[in-house]
């Protein structure tokens, strides 16, 4: 990290801990080593800072901008956004209080696509620090990987504060019908309910393959921390095993402006390196049991509902007979 020479300003004393106020003058070199005994650095010597640009938009006033560099450093990068996205947050709208804020942005990468950014929070208070928090994780699992090929160049995110609480509750799930054959499809409706009477409905449509073996076929209607939880627990165990993995299970994290419908059944399935492979074959089951961990259920298909200016939450169950 760059370090400068200081102008003290003031002397604070304490029995327990004094401390200088400086302000910051001329760059001089960088710190390579930091411990308890002693801080090693260079002269002369230009540090690695990150770009990092943060838009906030709120309803009563015009949008401001920010810009940054910021020390590229596996501890400190992710606490020093989380600082950032807050401190501007503050900056501009009020922290306390019911409020609503949709994130946009991305991360950038070395030589590779930017990876997307897009949530929707909605609290009675303490909106800025969940938005934060979510905005520095994502960083900390990219810098913290140990991957080399995805090199973290910087992060652009838009903020965009309501004084609103745009969140709805699930409130019920129904189907078009109980029973359906093989090739033929079925309606899943549901129905989300908000402050002030507001009633909004979801519906998707899925088709049951040529083919499907008969018996109970599970519809679930989920939010986006309960869908992530569901398809990426086993990385609370393990982490991604490759760069590929990684960038994808940061791509396909699902936000919170919409529901999402899951089709499963109750069969188990194995997971291999993290990858879910429901409905093998039982000859590959078989070679397969030895080394792979065994799930409850087998995720037949998942369907991403239509996004609104809303963060839904909630999730229901429902049961549709498949007959031959």
């Amino acid at each position: 990290m760059p370090f400068a020479r200081a102008e003290v300003l003031a002397l604070l004393p304490s029995l327990n801990s004094s401390f200088k106020i400086s302000n910051p003058r001329e760059w001089l070199g960088a710190i390579l080593l930091d411990h308890s005994a002693a801080v090693a650095g260079e002269l002369n010597r230009r540090a690695r800072m990150l770009p990092v640009k943060i838009r906030v938009a709120g309803s009563s006033r015009r949008a401001s901008s920010y810009q940054l560099e910021m020390v590229d450093d596996r501890l400190l990068t992710p606490i020093l956004v989380q600082m950032a996205v807050f401190s501007a947050l503050e900056a501009t709208e009020r922290t306390a209080g019911v409020s609503t804020i949709t994130v946009r942005g991305r991360m950038l990468v070395r030589g590779a696509e930017p990876i997307p950014i897009h949530n929707v929070f909605a609290a009675e208070l303490g909106t800025p620090t969940l938005v934060s928090a979510s905005a520095a994780a994502p960083v900390a699992a990219l810098l913290q990987s140990g991957f080399d090929s995805l090199r973290f160049d910087g992060l652009e995110l838009d903020l965009e504060v309501s004084n609103e609480k745009r969140q709805l509750q699930l409130d019920g799930v129904w189907s078009s019908r109980r029973t359906v054959r093989p090739g033929e499809s079925v309606d899943i409706t549901a129905l989300f309910q908000g402050e002030s009477g507001v009633e909004l409905a979801r519906t998707a449509t899925y088709r049951v393959p040529v083919g499907a073996p008969a018996g109970p076929l599970y519809f679930t209607v989920t939010d986006g921390p309960s869908a992530n939880l569901l398809e990426f627990r086993q990385f609370l165990l393990s982490p991604p095993r490759s760069p590929d993995q990684l960038r994808a299970f940061l791509t396909r994290l699902h936000p919170n402006d919409r529901p999402y419908l899951r089709v499963w059944r109750s069969a188990p399935t194995l997971q291999v390196q993290g990858e879910n492979l429901p409905l093998l074959p039982p000859s590959m089951n078989t070679a397969l049991l030895q080394s792979a961990s065994q799930q409850a259920n087998s995720l037949i298909a998942e369907i991403r509902m239509d996004p609104a200016p809303y963060l839904f939450s909630g999730s229901r169950t429902i049961q549709v007979e498949v007959k031959e």
